[in-house]
């Protein structure tokens, strides 16, 4: 993204309100992200509808059931899903709201889709190790410490059936068995 020189700044600052109005409608019209960030910033939307419809939206990508090739169909849901946490979080900037999200992704993936962590090709239990692990760095990197007792359950299951299952040795993954291991 180009950064604006202080001559651009300047030009923005001497256009007329009513120019400025037009410019930013145009602009927010292109870009669905942007209009949705700025109905944020304007108090249009809350947190909880923008989490509501991320979490929805979650719901509908990972309820997908394939029949050929489960484990590539459900690798490409998940990283749909990731793309909708990632507009999340560049909307509401809310970590925690990532961090819920991720785990009502990984949460379903756990319970209904975990007869395919054992297909032909590990690409799916990869994938879910590897955002398990992330979740877990996140929550011990970026989140208060209080955040620990409300997430370390989950986290601690998740890890430790990622940990337990017979592919972790072909996981190039530093995997943790909980979340208190995690560095």
């Amino acid at each position: 993204m180009p950064t604006p020189s202080a001559d651009f700044r300047q030009a923005i600052r001497a256009l007329p309100d009513r120019e400025k109005e037009k410019l930013l409608l145009r602009i927010v019209r292109r870009d669905a992200d942007l209009y949705a960030q700025l109905a944020f910033e304007l108090d249009l939307s809350s947190r909880e509808e923008v989490y509501d419809e991320t979490a929805a939206a979650i719901t509908e990508i990972m309820e997908v059931e394939p029949a050929r090739r489960p484990s590539r169909a459900l690798t490409r849901a998940i990283r749909k899903a990731r793309e909708a946490i990632a507009r999340y979080k560049y909307i509401t900037n809310d970590l925690k709201g990532e961090v819920d999200l991720t785990l009502h992704m990984l949460r379903f993936c756990y319970d209904r889709h975990h007869r395919h962590f054992d297909d032909r090709y590990a690409s799916f239990y990869k994938t879910t190790a590897r955002l398990t692990v992330r979740v877990a760095q996140l929550i011990c990197r970026k989140l208060h410490e209080d955040y620990y007792i409300e997430y370390e359950p989950d986290l601690d299951w998740f890890l430790s059936w990622a940990y337990n299952h017979p592919r972790r040795e072909r996981l190039n993954l530093d995997l943790p068995r909980a979340l208190a291991d995690v560095k």
